[in-house]
């Protein structure tokens, strides 16, 4: 387990040649499931949310999160031509995991995951055009249109409730 605890933070660090081996080593797959599961568990103990139940919910959505992340970026990757299978590239990504465990720690550790999560990108930038072997353009599309796309809804869904807010609320106040 320490082995993949290191190359995590190797791949965290933008090491190629561990981002590689992570990505070749079927072995560490387990591993990866776990380090994910773990980042779950850190952020339900750091948020002090220590029920049963809660720890559940914190294990479980980042499990399903980094699935299905993984998978939005695995699949248009492979739309731009990328070369890698789904554990391939989904093996170095939740290595890298690892960092997030630093949400452990009550109020501070979900402060420092905030300005870590912005390195993921760098992260996730490599990784997809270190594994799915294309250029450094296409990975940047990977990862922008999923950021539009979000920054679309999120528009739209304020446009939807300035519009409630000053269609049915206004009248309200005129009659």
């Amino acid at each position: 387990m320490i082995e993949y605890i290191k190359r995590g933070f190797a791949i965290f660090r933008l090491d190629e040649s561990e981002i590689k081996n992570a990505a070749k080593d079927p072995n560490s797959t387990s591993y990866v499931f776990l380090i994910v599961m773990l980042v779950g568990a850190a952020q339900a103990i750091g948020s002090l949310k220590l029920s049963p139940s809660m720890l559940a919910f914190y294990i479980s959505s980042a499990f399903i999160g980094a699935i299905l992340g993984t998978m939005v970026l695995h699949f248009l990757a492979w739309l731009f031509g990328g070369k890698a299978t789904f554990l391939e590239f989904f093996r170095p990504i939740g290595m890298s995991y690892v960092v997030m465990w630093i949400t452990i720690i009550p109020v501070i550790g979900p402060a420092i995951s905030g300005v870590i999560g912005i390195w993921y990108v760098a992260v996730n930038l490599a990784v997809i055009r270190i594994v799915h072997r294309l250029s450094l353009g296409k990975a940047a599309l990977v990862i922008l249109i999923p950021v539009l796309i979000a920054l679309a809804i999120a528009i739209l869904m304020i446009l939807g409730y300035w519009k409630f807010v000053t269609t049915y609320l206004g009248s309200l106040y005129l009659e």
